[in-house]
């Protein structure tokens, strides 16, 4: 049942109806609430992106609704106040791309993406800062351009678990994220650009690297300090069990941001040729 606040008649969407496109007409400007009322309903907003500026709020995904992938795209006035997750299964990619921003009392760390497929743009190039992104327990192998253009200077720290993730380029390209990256992906192989774009590149010494092979043009950032370079090599020694792991010539090239540094610690040292016997290369980093 299609619901509009101007006092119009209810209409009974089924089986006859349900794949006719609905423009809603308002006889006078204002803010009107629209819902939908049922389940099993596939919602998307394919319309003009002079009509998806006029969405201005999201209260509710309702019940077992299912949404096509790009589902809020470009609703650039949009902000999302809808506290509980929507049925995230499947392809995701670009659900709130361009959005506005989703207010602080949304938590996006509890929503569900443990049965989704393709997630690349999910939340990309909001206008504002997010509060909140997708953290925890994620299904997908390919985490490509998940967070590209996030605008992420609000968020203290990220966590992605997952057994599935093997791909990770362009997961957080261009974004400002400055704070603590936590990445328990013992499957991951392509880190290829990761965080490419980045200045002030934090720590990724808890960014699981065992099995990459891929590192690809990993990171361009402008500047990473000596401090978060030792971060990361002591991290990626010291926080993940290496037993396993064969040694393998050539195994990936890191490229660290230009003229990066590393102190003359000796457990810096001593990690750094750890990791260079299991065959990863090191490029723009010498002693400070």
């Amino acid at each position: 049942i299609l619901k509009v606040s101007d006092g119009r008649p209810d209409e009974v969407i089924d089986t006859s109806n349900m794949m006719t496109k609905k423009n809603i007409t308002f006889a006078t400007g204002g803010i009107y609430e629209i819902k939908l009322v049922g389940k099993g309903v596939n919602i998307g907003t394919r319309a003009t992106t002079n009509s998806k500026a006029k969405l201005i709020s999201l209260n509710s995904f309702g019940y077992d609704f299912k949404f096509y992938y790009e589902a809020f795209t470009n609703c650039s006035n949009l902000v999302v106040n809808a506290k509980y997750s929507p049925n995230l299964a499947g392809n995701v990619t670009s659900f709130f791309q361009g959005i506005k921003n989703i207010a602080p009392s949304v938590d996006l760390s509890t929503w569900d993406f443990s049965r989704t497929t393709s997630v690349a743009n999910f939340i990309s190039g909001t206008a504002e800062n997010l509060n909140s992104i997708p953290q925890g327990f994620m299904g997908f192998s390919n985490g490509s351009r998940f967070l590209y253009n996030a605008k992420l200077a609000n968020i203290t720290k990220i966590e992605i678990i997952s057994d599935s993730l093997t791909s990770a380029d362009l997961m957080f390209v261009q974004s400002n994220f400055r704070g603590r990256l936590i990445m328990k992906t013992p499957n991951l192989r392509n880190i290829d650009r990761l965080i490419y774009g980045y200045t002030n590149v934090p720590s990724l010494g808890e960014v699981d690297i065992r099995n990459v092979d891929n590192a690809g043009t990993f990171n361009q950032g402008s500047c990473m300090t000596q401090a978060s370079v030792d971060a990361t090599l002591l991290g990626w020694v010291n926080n993940f069990d290496w037993s396993a792991i064969a040694p393998v010539a050539n195994k990936f090239t890191f490229r660290f941001p230009t003229s990066s540094k590393y102190s003359n610690s000796p457990a810096v040292i001593a990690a750094k040729a750890f990791l260079e016997s299991k065959g990863i290369v090191f490029t723009n980093l010498t002693m400070a």
